[in-house]
């Protein structure tokens, strides 16, 4: 007996664990053997759960922040972006081919789109092109070229009897940087006044075996699909710092990944070469 009280006593004052002993002069261990965690006093001590009623109690001002100015910007630029509905009629004014893309206003009646939206027709077959644009995807006018580049993939055009309409300032995408979120305005499949959100993943790189369009252009992560050609690209400024041209990669019928710009600056010599005035 006397044996087995000495053994304990070397356990207990010797061989007890450091880590135990402290725990034990702070008279933090529970009589019982096994350790609760909800010990009233453990519970109200919690600094994690005092962070979270902090966080419940008052949300986040960045979050509100980021939104509000993010929302401002759709606010002010969205409603300057046109869909673009166009079809190649034969000699008989039957309707060979349809498709949808997206334009942006410059000026109260001039827009900006790409050239491949704007398809000339076989004249020698007799076909004819219609072209027409629209604000809200309800009510149309028809459209006048006005200038046109394939090598850049830009074509610019008049809306024939439009009342005229707020537009876009185009800003430098010489000074885009990486990483910087952007904004595009314009009608994936069709659907007018639609934005997505994305960042600058590449800058003024071009694809192998492109024709001259697919040259020093500017890459994103944003959402496009088939009618997004032409879209505006604005930044955190609102100010046009692109035109969506294509979609990268196999993926071709899904924008997700890696999508193409046009750089504004490119599209700005374009129109001082054409003495087409814009903002900016």
């Amino acid at each position: 007996m006397e044996f087995q009280v000495i053994g304990w006593l070397i356990m207990d004052k010797i061989w007890m664990p450091q880590w135990l002993k402290r725990l034990e002069e702070y008279d933090f261990i529970p009589q019982d053997k096994d350790l609760h965690v909800d010990l009233p006093s453990v519970v109200k001590e919690d600094p994690v759960e005092n962070a979270i009623r902090r966080i419940e109690a008052k949300p986040l001002k960045f979050k509100s922040a980021a939104k509000t100015r993010l929302t401002q910007i759709i606010e002010q630029t969205l409603d300057s972006a046109l869909v673009l509905e166009g079809s190649i009629l034969d000699n008989q004014d039957q309707a060979i081919s349809v498709w949808t893309g997206s334009a942006f206003l410059i000026q109260p009646n001039i827009a900006i789109t790409n050239s491949h939206t704007v398809v000339e027709p076989d004249t020698a077959t007799g076909e004819r092109a219609l072209h027409i644009a629209s604000l809200d995807g309800e009510n149309f006018y028809e459209i006048k070229s006005i200038a046109r580049d394939e090598g850049v993939d830009i074509s610019v055009f008049e809306i024939l009897d439009f009342p005229g309409h707020s537009y876009l300032t185009l800003g430098d995408s010489d000074s885009v940087e990486l990483g910087e979120m952007i904004v595009i305005l314009g009608a994936p499949e069709g659907w007018s006044n639609t934005t997505t959100v994305g960042y600058i993943t590449n800058k003024y790189q071009s694809l192998e075996g492109g024709d001259p369009a697919w040259q020093d252009l500017i890459f994103t992560d944003a959402y496009i699909a088939n009618g997004s050609s032409g879209g505006a690209v604005v930044d955190i400024n609102g100010t046009v710092i692109g035109v969506v041209v294509g979609i990268v990669g196999q993926h071709s019928s899904i924008g997700v990944g890696v999508n193409a710009l046009i750089p504004i600056n490119k599209v700005k010599t374009f129109l001082s070469q054409n003495n087409i005035p814009y903002e900016g």
